[in-house]
C-alpha cells in the first residue's frame, strides 16, 4: 500500500485528488493539508510514502515545505510536486529541495496515479530503497553529461519524463 499525503491550498483540488486516488486499491490517502505548516504536522503523524505537494500556496510555499518536510522526516522519500503552471525555476528549486519529480495539474489522471506509483515500483522491482533509486538517477545524469538542473529537466522532458532533477 502506498501511503499518500495531499497538500494543496484549494479544497476542491484536494477533494478531487482524494477521489481519484481512493479508486486505486494500492493507494491510501492518509492525510490532506491546506498549507505547508499543516503538511509538516501531518507528515509527522502519518509517515506517508508520497507527498503530492502544491508549489504555490500562501504562507509556506511548496518549495520550503518540501525542504522542511524532508529535513524533519527523512524517511519520507518521495515528494511529487503539483503545479498549475510551468515555472521551470520554481519546479527546479523544488527538485533541489528534494522533490523527485513534478506533475502539472492539467495532467491526465492516469499520469498522476503513475507518478505516485513510479519510484516505489522501481525500488521494489530492484530490491533497493527509493533513496538509492534517486542516487542512481543522479549518477546517470552525470554520466551522460547533464551537469545542471536545467539540463536535467530539459533532458527528462525530451525523453518523456517529468521532473528530471532526480
Amino acid at each position: 500500500m502506498i501511503r499518500v499525503l495531499l497538500v494543496d491550498d484549494h479544497k476542491l483540488v484536494r477533494a478531487g485528488l482524494q477521489s481519484l486516488l481512493a479508486a486505486c486499491e494500492d493507494i491510501e490517502v492518509v492525510g490532506s493539508a491546506a498549507d505547508g505548516h499543516e503538511a509538516l504536522e501531518l507528515a509527522g503523524q502519518h509517515q506517508p510514502d508520497v507527498v503530492l505537494m502544491d508549489l504555490s500556496m500562501p504562507g509556506m510555499g511548496g518549495v520550503e515545505a518540501t525542504r522542511r518536510l524532508l529535513a524533519a522526516h527523512p524517511d519520507v522519500q518521495v515528494v511529487v510536486v503539483l503545479t498549475s503552471f510551468s515555472d521551470q525555476e520554481q519546479v527546479l528549486d523544488a527538485v533541489d529541495a528534494g522533490a523527485v519529480g513534478y506533475l502539472l495539474k492539467d495532467a491526465d489522471p492516469d499520469d498522476l496515479v503513475a507518478g505516485v506509483r513510479a519510484n516505489k515500483q522501481i525500488a521494489r522491482h530492484l530490491g533497493i530503497s527509493e533513496r538509492t533509486v534517486k542516487a542512481h538517477l543522479t549518477s546517470i545524469f552525470q554520466t551522460i553529461g547533464v551537469t545542471d538542473r536545467t539540463q536535467a529537466a530539459l533532458w527528462a522532458e525530451r525523453n518523456g519524463l517529468r521532473g528530471g532533477g532526480a
